[in-house]
């Protein structure tokens, strides 16, 4: 069970709670969640500055450590990478989808999760064919 939830793309996560969030908050003129420029964090530094956190800024940071750790599991090398690697297009492809045909998800949030996502996508690819290319020149220079 553990093996298939591994499979899992963490970028379905932003996905699924900014879907949330966008259909249960109320909605704005515009039709776009207003809970994304909602203050989530609010503090004085030491430097006398304003420190302000929105809503909408800590799904993105949540969503870079998503990143981060799909990144990292792209470094594995097993079957199960080219199901991680489907999944996760078809993750990308359900964010491209809802941000053209759903105007709840026309805002510049869901837009960068999508970027997140393709990033994803892109580095996951590379990391397996780079590490593919030195799994073969490996091989190549033991003679295994």
């Amino acid at each position: 069970m553990r093996r298939y939830l591994m499979l899992i793309p963490l970028t379905v996560i932003p996905l699924v709670v900014y879907l949330i969030v966008a259909f249960l908050a109320p909605a704005g003129a515009d039709g776009s969640a207003r809970i994304w420029d909602d203050i989530a964090l609010n503090m004085t530094m030491l430097s006398g500055g304003k420190f302000t956190l929105l809503w909408e800024h800590v799904l993105l940071s949540f969503s870079l450590i998503f990143l981060f750790v799909e990144i990292l599991k792209s470094t594995r090398q097993s079957v199960g990478e080219i199901y991680d690697h489907m999944l996760s297009m078809i993750v990308f492809i359900i964010y491209l989808v809802l941000f053209i045909t759903v105007a709840r998800c026309s805002h510049a949030v869901f837009f960068i999760l999508m970027l997140i996502s393709l990033i994803d996508v892109v580095a996951g690819f590379l990391v397996s064919m780079v590490a593919g290319r030195r799994s073969l020149q490996v091989e190549r220079d033991t003679g295994l």
